[in-house]
């Protein structure tokens, strides 16, 4: 919060070192708008912040896993 938004999983990893279990690399986002963050620690994810990946798409994928 208040720094820059990072643009890949390298930066993110670089800003959040030992507080995420989990990064997803999906390659170098453009920045435009920040990512989607999820937390999977319960039984349903619980959305953190909404971002360019769809909520209801991260739903889909998580209940056919």
């Amino acid at each position: 919060s208040g720094g820059p938004n990072p643009t890949t999983a390298e930066d993110v990893y670089a800003q959040l070192k030992g507080r995420v279990a989990l990064i997803f690399d999906g390659g170098k986002h453009s920045g435009r708008q920040a990512s989607t963050i999820v937390d999977c620690q319960s039984q349903e994810p619980l959305l953190l912040r909404k971002g360019p990946i769809p909520f209801e798409d991260i739903l889909n994928i998580w209940r056919r896993a």
